[in-house]
């Protein structure tokens, strides 16, 4: 019996003895550096890079003590953590590390503590212990750092968190007036809720800012990365260069997600879908991703080689995410503006000249290839009404079709108060719908010139409008987003094109789409037509255009428009029952069009208001033509059945407009608004206009500034 009692004493000391167990139900994390880097990435400015060995993770490139291996913990507040982590370095005598936090409150601002320190003598392991009692933050990231050390090489392995104490109950949120205020709105989801989902666009510092995802959530369904998943703020060029070293494999990619998890993180804890923005872009993609070893100094890869980086970039992505945050990301923006702007073709780019003119094929071939099962494959691009833009666009979505690839295409609309006509929008939809595709607005702004009350009703107009024909379709619509929430935070926040104001204040353009019982009648003074506006004739017949009235383009912004008397510009116009003609006569020695848009390039322009009412925004009635002179023809406002017939000459060109007449029947008497414009691009790469009444480059948006062109008989 005695012998039996010492030995249930032994097991009881030796019970006692051994570290306290984390309690069912608490957080525990111990990391495995097994199968990757755990969730575990470079802190730095982007030259450090993680890398596992030996079971370890190790760092290097730091230039700051800061740079450092760091995760992103789901702790909760005011509960209790004991921290551990075995660091090794083989650099230097000794080096002081850390374990550190970094955490953000619900402002966005980030604060920091060190949580436990300890001295690392060259070749030895040694063990950091700590505690950690969270604060009310809504990110916690841990990482170890050094002290005097910027430079210094180590690894780290066993970095355990083990939750020792339950969080208090953290209070119900104290909303201020303002939130109050912001969630006592009607919402845009719940107006359009049996139509589509209405999103918007967040950027990073929004993203961990709880009061304003409080308010964004309230109004919203579906959310979208502003930035922080397109490639540049994905990939992770330090590592991959790491990898392709490591293996020899040129494929080899390495990502990571910490400026996007925020926001993913939020939508998975708070139901609510996402939009991926974007795969495959020409623009914030970095250099280094067409090159040899992630080096922009050495030679682009080869297709092939490029087709294996290309698949395991998008199948990292997609598998990254669909693993870690299953159900979250609904849809993909597969490729992003891919067509070239006043062009039917191909954007020339990386890209094309890596892989060549199919990458968006093979692309959107990867992505079906690795999505999960009902996630919705989206090509994304602007200036769809305008041709011959519209044109490429369907084509490129015709062969996406044919290969069985793509779910939808995504309207970039950021648009003006005035551009594009709606007649134009209207034929693009239906254009695209009825290749039997899904559609959605991507990005939806617009733009206006200033904050006076008519101008904020002129934009709430045309938002209602512009959800008019999106109503039309929303038996395809899958959903709405506008691209920012409040005009401070857009991309174009000179311009406030958004929702609301900076002081998240609803703005009429909301109360038109939720209320617009709420909108201000105001009365508007008919327009009248200023007296001293240049009048130009046009003749009867086609046959009699060359007995017409010479019309000279001599209104400018340019001193030299005619570039010493080299440059000039003439015109005639006739009419009929049915159409409108203006023949144009360009001299110009040095004809150029190699700029991408067609307005840089050498062409001719004709605007048109048929009913000469003088709207400050562009109506159905208002025409805007555009030749370059090789013919192609762009459409900015106006209709397909314009054409446009240009001939070369020994000094130049000549370019003949035929517009039907869509809105009025003209008879001999009748003033329509008027301009013919030539855009110069000139050998000394200066750009020169030359009109023949707007001298402020404004009649693109504002038919106002029009002169007049009398019919006569």
């Amino acid at each position: 019996m005695k012998r039996i009692l010492s030995l249930l004493l032994s097991l009881v000391l030796c019970l006692t003895a051994l570290p306290a167990m984390a309690q069912e139900g608490m957080f525990t994390y111990v990391s495995d550096f097994t199968a990757g880097t755990d969730g575990w990435y470079a802190r730095s400015t982007g030259g450090a890079a993680v890398t596992v060995a030996d079971g370890a993770l190790c760092i290097t490139g730091r230039s700051g003590d800061w740079h450092s291996p760091g995760r992103d913990f789901e702790l909760e507040y005011t509960a209790e953590y004991e921290l551990s982590v075995e660091v090794y370095q083989n650099s230097q005598g000794s080096a002081k590390m850390m374990i550190s936090v970094a955490h953000k409150n619900d402002a966005g601002t980030e604060s920091y503590e060190n949580l436990a320190t300890g001295t690392v003598p060259k070749g030895e392991w040694v063990t950091l212990k700590g505690k950690y009692k969270p604060g009310d933050y809504v990110t916690n990231v841990l990482y170890v750092e050094t002290t005097n050390a910027p430079e210094l090489e180590y690894s780290m392995k066993n970095f355990t968190v083990t939750q020792t104490a339950a969080s208090t109950i953290k209070p119900a949120p104290q909303y201020d007036e303002e939130t109050l205020a912001a969630l006592a709105l009607p919402t845009l989801k719940e107006a359009y809720a049996d139509k589509f989902d209405v999103g918007c666009a967040v950027n990073g510092w929004d993203a961990v800012n709880a009061k304003k995802m409080t308010i964004y959530a309230h109004q919203f369904n579906i959310f979208t990365h502003e930035n922080d998943l397109k490639p540049d703020s994905v990939l992770d060029v330090t590592a991959s260069r790491k990898l392709v070293t490591d293996s020899g494999d040129q494929t080899s990619v390495a990502i990571s997600l910490s400026k996007g998890a925020s926001l993913i993180k939020y939508c998975q804890a708070n139901n609510i879908k996402l939009h991926g923005h974007v795969l495959v872009w020409h623009n914030q993609t970095p250099e280094a991703f067409f090159h040899e070893d992630y080096n922009p100094a050495k030679p682009y890869l080869s297709r092939e080689t490029m087709l294996g980086r290309l698949e395991n970039y998008i199948k990292t992505v997609l598998t990254t995410i669909q693993t870690e945050y299953p159900g979250v990301v609904v849809s993909w923006d597969v490729v992003n503006e891919a067509v070239a702007d006043g062009s039917a073709n191909l954007r020339q780019s990386n890209w094309t000249k890596v892989v060549g003119e199919d990458f968006v094929n093979q692309a959107f071939k990867f992505a079906r290839k690795y999505a999960d099962p009902g996630v919705q494959l989206y090509y994304n691009d602007y200036s769809t009404p305008y041709e011959p833009k519209l044109t490429g666009i369907c084509n490129l979505l015709d062969s996406l079709i044919a290969d069985g690839t793509i779910d939808g295409y995504g309207f970039q609309c950021h648009y003006q108060l005035g551009s594009p006509s709606y007649t134009q929008l209207r034929a693009a939809f239906q254009r695209i719908a009825e290749k039997g595709i899904k559609l959605r607005v991507s990005e939806l702004d617009i733009t206006i010139a200033d904050t006076s009350e008519a101008t904020l009703l002129r934009q709430a107009e045309r938002y209602q409008r512009l959800f008019d024909i999106f109503d039309d379709y929303a038996d395809q619509m899958e959903a709405v987003q506008v691209w920012g929430v409040t005009d401070d935070r857009s991309w174009k926040s000179a311009e406030h094109p958004l929702l609301f104001d900076k002081n998240l204040q609803p703005k009429y353009a909301f109360w038109g789409l939720v209320d617009p019982s709420k909108l201000p009648v105001i009365e508007e003074e008919p327009a009248q037509v200023p007296a001293s506006l240049p009048v130009a004739k046009a003749v009867y017949g086609l046959d009699a255009i060359d007995t017409a009235e010479v019309i000279a383009l001599n209104a400018s912004l340019s001193a030299d428009y005619t570039e010493g008397g080299k440059v000039a510009v003439t015109a005639k116009a006739a009419w009929d029952e049915k159409n409108l003609y203006v023949q144009m006569n360009v001299v110009d020695p040095w004809l150029n069009a190699t700029a991408p848009n067609s307005y840089e390039q050498d062409s001719v322009e004709l605007f048109v208001d048929e009913k000469n009412d003088r709207t400050a925004t562009y109506s159905d009635d208002d025409h805007h033509y555009r030749v370059n002179y090789k013919g192609d023809l762009t459409i900015d406002a106006g209709f397909d059945t314009v054409t446009a017939d240009v001939a070369l000459t020994d000094d130049g060109f000549t370019a003949l407009f035929t517009m039907p007449f869509t809105a009025i029947e003209p008879a001999a008497g009748t003033k329509l608004g008027f301009d013919l414009r030539y855009n110069d691009a000139a050998a000394d790469g200066v750009r020169r206009l030359m009109n023949f009444a707007d001298a402020s480059d404004t009649g693109w948006n504002d038919p106002n500034v029009f002169g007049l062109l009398e019919l006569v008989k």
